[in-house]
């Protein structure tokens, strides 16, 4: 009870901590990861940043287009365009992250998706191969 205590206390200051940069309506606050194609941070809307309770959390995918030519980059942001409208639109279920909203700017394609807490499949999959068992 004292640790679920501290840590929405902890959760508190960190959704109310200072961006450290900002895309389109978004403040950065921290980087998730990174990969050859992008990265993903968490963020939160700037109009929400300063209300008395805290902004909702989302992470933000940033994927790089420039090893393409302008065409292909053209051709390339439709397609993942049209991947999202349809995973936005179709795919609703607990165990598939939800996805809120695509942009472009600065040449970069944006996906706005739910943040989810804990650590990445890859973990998970590691630790349990690592224990030698197999997930349910």
């Amino acid at each position: 009870e004292e640790n679920a205590d501290i840590m929405k206390e902890w959760e508190g200051v960190n959704e109310r901590r200072q961006a450290v940069g900002e895309v389109a309506e978004f403040e950065l606050l921290d980087q998730l990861g990174a990969g050859a194609f992008g990265c993903v941070y968490t963020v939160r809307k700037k109009a929400q940043s300063h209300s008395d309770n805290p902004a909702k959390l989302f992470a933000l995918k940033e994927i790089f287009m420039t090893n393409l030519g302008d065409r292909e980059s053209d051709k390339s942001f439709g397609d993942m365009i049209s991947e999202v409208k349809i995973i936005k639109q179709q795919l609703r279920h607990p165990n598939i992250v939800r996805y809120r909203r695509i942009f472009v700017d600065n040449h970069r394609l944006y996906i706005v998706m739910d943040l989810i807490k804990g650590v990445s499949l890859r973990e998970h999959i590691v630790t349990m191969k690592e224990k030698k068992s197999n997930f349910e």
